[in-house]
């Protein structure tokens, strides 16, 4: 078992792939956010949803987009209470520092077109200022429209070394649903769709 993250047998539709690409450009154009049920929150961009401690964007996906046939497969495996979905957006030659995500037990990330972009993990204790030891890490090289299992409790970093953005969709599991990564794994594993 790779104790980072697990490529799955689900895999967004190329229609699947394209619609999301399409609200992600709307979304930018028209400048607007939407929350769950497909309702503008906010026309704002710049102070919508901008993240300003790690300069990330979050994009709220509507409601209607969100019953996929693949995205439906991985939230009928949790109570609907414990699951959020979002877009996650990060700016061309940006880096995200080491971190956990503290805010979710675990995640299945789907990244929506390929960038020139690193995910990598490490054991190691990082500081907020990114300086640590020297570490071994392992990469995650994601395949655009595939589903991972990612241990959101595992030190990483998401270097983006593109002229473009890059956007990732992220179906997270609250920390507060008390499932593992290990669980979520051998749970996925029982139903036969893990791709490994």
């Amino acid at each position: 078992m790779n104790l980072n993250y697990t490529k799955l047998k689900l895999k967004l539709s190329t229609t699947e792939v394209n619609t999301f690409n399409e609200f992600i450009k709307d979304s930018e154009t028209l400048g607007m956010f939407y929350n769950a049920k497909g309702t503008v929150i906010k026309d704002d961009l710049s102070n919508s949803k901008f993240n300003h401690v790690d300069n990330t964007t979050e994009i709220i996906v509507p409601y209607k987009l969100l019953e996929t046939d693949t995205l439906i497969q991985i939230t009928d495996l949790f109570p609907r209470e414990y699951v959020t979905i979002k877009i996650l957006k990060f700016p061309p030659k940006f880096q995200l520092c080491w971190h956990k995500d503290i805010s979710r037990a675990i995640g299945f990330n789907i990244v929506l077109d390929k960038t020139n972009t690193v995910t990598i993990f490490s054991e190691q204790f990082f500081s907020a200022d990114c300086l640590g030891k020297n570490t071994y890490i392992s990469q995650l090289d994601y395949i655009p429209g595939t589903v991972y299992l990612f241990n959101s409790s595992r030190y990483h970093s998401v270097i983006n070394l593109d002229e473009k953005p890059r956007y990732i969709m992220l179906v997270m599991i609250s920390k507060n649903y008390q499932i593992n990564y290990e669980s979520a794994y051998l749970k996925l594993q029982h139903l036969d769709l893990l791709d490994e």
